[in-house]
């Protein structure tokens, strides 16, 4: 992501808490939540851990996930390295 505000709240207009750039941050909440039974609606900010250890919120779009296929490999009994699966992101 390109450098942005982490806000105290989802779309707080105060002073920013932080600021972070290009980082992976782990999200650890949405907003809008999705009320208990019911489909969740597509967020419009994530709430991310910093590495201060303080959480904070951003837009979600500002953000990119980090999905990616993944080759797994295995080594066979004479010593070879084999693909032994195909993990692949939604």
């Amino acid at each position: 992501m390109s450098e942005v505000a982490v806000s105290k709240a989802p779309g707080d207009t105060g002073a920013p808490i932080a600021k972070v750039g290009t980082v992976a941050l782990p999200v650890i909440g949405v907003h809008p939540s999705a009320p208990q039974g019911q489909p969740a609606p597509t967020p419009t900010h994530l709430q991310v851990l910093l590495p201060s250890g303080k959480t904070g919120w951003i837009p979600a779009s500002v953000v990119r996930p980090m999905d990616s296929d993944r080759l797994c490999y295995a080594k066979t009994a004479d010593g070879a390295w084999k693909i032994a699966a195909f993990d692949q992101s939604e």
